[in-house]
This record gives structure tokens, sequence and C-alpha cells, in this order.
């Protein structure tokens, strides 16, 4: 017989004391942070793992873009260069996804982007992607206003977009690369980058859970179904959206719709490589990783620059002092203690330098505390020239 004296706790009605709440509550908490901590840890995990990947994939992008640059003649070397290019940029990609979905927050290099030269640019890389069965058409606006995006993840929205509509066409067909202006929504002006495919289409029902965050349609080992998912959260970011028009045995249709910025008025051509003056300039690499150093040096001294290369942080504040630097290229783990400090030595043998920061997006960060340009990681030939022509001119 049990006996109430009334200075116990109420029973919970299933026989356990309520001090027995208080132990199953102290482990739901313990078990809540383990999770917590669990993620953080595959955060951190996923963050070490991208910057090694990115360190093997910035050499081989720009040494792919050196040999298709120097082989002049169409055929199987180049073929296998431009395949190599290929490969290696939707890996980027991938990277750049995988990060995001442990770092959703990350914070993005934010410029004025002409959606046209992303898309000429990449044309031929495009052409590879899909291969000989597929014919690629482009049906561009030539009078766009600029966006405001980041442009290495607009790239990346865009291959996702050629490989998905790649994908859908089993026998061949048609791709259709399309920019217009839009000024339907309200009176707001839209720039939409269009991906068009003749292939197999979609059903309503995968239609509406295409954007759905590891959602696909493919095997196991076809895909992970983060493809859409990053297109639309970066079409979001950025103030616009992403869309799909499809059916079965019509082909598929995705568009990423986002703000404009006035039109400039003067013609827009197609762009080129950027063409990079280094004569009589000296860039300063400094990163750690040696394959990452090399391919950086084959690239610039293509175009005439003396490069310097340095592993350490001291090396690199060695090499600033013993002749003027117009341009550090400085990877952001290198000064990792005190990087102000690392700047100013290096402005004290080379007081004119430009500096700017090799990232991952997991460096973000500590490159916002330290206000520099960034090249985010892996980077190609382009991106490389691009960032340190900035520079030059700044």
């Amino acid at each position: 017989m049990t006996r109430d004296t009334g200075g116990g706790r109420p029973s919970d009605g299933d026989g356990r004391a309520g001090e027995d709440h208080g132990t199953d509550g102290a482990r739901e908490l313990e078990e809540e942070l383990a999770q917590l901590r669990s993620g953080a840890s595959l955060a951190l995990v996923a963050a070490s793992l991208v910057h090694d990947f990115n360190n093997l994939l910035t050499p081989v992008l720009i040494l792919s873009s050196r040999l298709v640059a120097m082989l002049d003649e169409e055929g199987e070397a180049k073929m296998l260069a431009t395949e190599i290019q290929a490969a290696s940029t939707l890996a980027a990609s991938l990277m750049r996804d995988v990060l995001s979905l442990a770092r959703p927050r990350a914070a993005a290099a934010v410029e004025s982007v002409d959606v046209n030269d992303v898309i000429v640019e990449r044309r031929r890389l495009i052409e590879r992607l899909v291969g000989d069965q597929v014919e690629v058409v482009l049906d561009l606006c030539w009078d766009l206003g600029e966006v405001r995006v980041d442009r290495r993840r607009l790239e990346y929205a865009l291959l996702n977009l050629v490989a998905n509509a790649r994908d859908a066409m089993h026998d061949g067909g048609t791709l259709t690369i399309s920019t217009r202006d839009d000024a339907s929504e309200g009176g707001a002006r839209r720039t939409v980058l269009a991906v068009a495919d003749t292939g197999v289409g979609m059903s309503e029902d995968v239609r509406r859970r295409a954007f759905d965050g590891f959602f696909t349609t493919k095997s196991a080992a076809g895909g992970l179904g983060i493809g859409l998912a990053t297109v639309q959260r970066f079409a979001r970011e950025f103030g616009g959206q992403a869309t799909l028009d499809s059916a079965p045995a019509k082909g598929t249709r995705a568009a990423i719709h986002l703000p404009a910025e006035a039109v400039s008025g003067a013609a827009v051509r197609p762009p080129a490589m950027p063409t990079v003056a280094g004569a009589g300039r000296r860039v300063l690499v400094a990163d750690a990783d040696e394959r990452v150093r090399r391919a950086v040096k084959i690239a610039l001294e293509a175009r005439g620059f003396d490069v310097e290369l340095a592993a350490t942080a001291e090396a690199a504040i060695e090499v600033a002092a013993a002749a003027p630097i117009h341009v550090a290229l400085v990877d952001t783990r290198l000064p990792c203690r005190d990087p102000r400090t690392f700047l100013h030595r290096v402005k004290v043998g080379s007081p004119d330098v430009r500096f700017v920061f090799l990232a991952d997006a997991a460096d973000d960060e500590r490159t916002a505390e330290l206000r520099a340009s960034v090249l985010p990681k892996a980077f190609s030939e382009p991106d490389l020239l691009r960032a340190v022509d900035e520079a030059i001119g700044r």
C-alpha cells in the first residue's frame, strides 16, 4: 500500500514521479546539445574538406584553361582539355553547393554583373558540357540592365541548369540559353536568364517539388538533388526567384529572375578573356599549397607579370621588402594569427601594394574584417586575371 504524506511531488499519471521529468528533460537537453555540437562539427569538417578540394581544383581549372588557350587547332587534345575544364568547373560548383548547406549564411561577394558576359564567356565550356548531340543556341538581349549578384554563384547557377537540361535530353536535342528584360512584375525591371531544353520534361508533381532540397528523380548514384535548390536559394538571396515550366515530352524551361539595374545606354559587346598587361609589374603569390602557387605563376607569367612565390607569411614579408610588389595574392589562412599586422608589414616594404585574398566561402567572416578584395577558391584563369586587373586599376 502506498501512502501519500503530502510532502511528495504529484504523480504524472504514468507511475513516474515528477522528479523523473527533470531527469528526462536534462537528458533531452543533452541530446539536443549533442546534435548542435554534431552540426557544428559537420560544418567544420565540410569547410575543411572544401578547402582541400578547392586547392586541388584551382590548379586544374587554371591549367586546363591554359591548355585550351594554347591549343590553336580543334582536335582531340583540345577536346580533352575542354572536357577537363568543364568537369572541374562543375566540381567547383558542387563544392560551393556542399558548403552552402553546411554554412547557409556565408556572405556573398556582390558586384554589378552583365548576365550576357557570363553566358558568352562560358559558352565553350557549356558546349563541351552538353556534348556533340546537343545543339546550343544563344538568344540574348544585348541592352539588359546589370544585376547585383555574386558573379561566381551566378555562373554556378547557370551551369547547374545546363547540366540538368543535358540530363533530360538522353538522345540529344536543343539547349537554348536566353536573356530578356522584363518590366511586367509591378513595374520593377527584371533581368531573366532562361535555360530551355527539348528533353523528356516533368510531370506536374515533379515540377512542384523540383526546387525542394534533396529531391531528385535520379538514381542514388545520379545526383544529390541539391542543384535546383541552390539555384532557387541563389535567386532569392539576391531579390529574385527561379521558375520552372515543364510538361512530359515537351521539355523544360528553367529561368532565374533578378532585379535589374539601369541600362548604361552603351552598346554591349560580347566579352573576351581579360587582357591584363603584366609587363613591369610584380605579383606576389602567397599560399601554403605549392600546386596553387605554381598554377597561378604559370597563368600570370603568360601575361608578362614578374611573379614571386611565398609559402609562409614571413616569406611573403621578405619578398615585399626585397623589391616593390604591385599586387599581393594572399591565401586568407596564411596570416591566420594576426592578419592586420601582416598587411602592415607587407606595406612597409611595398607601400603601394594592392591585396587580393584567396579565400573559401568558409573564410567570409575573416575577409569581411579585412575589407579587402576577395578571389574565391576554386578560381579559373579568367577569374584570376579579372581580379588582378581590378586590383591594378584601383
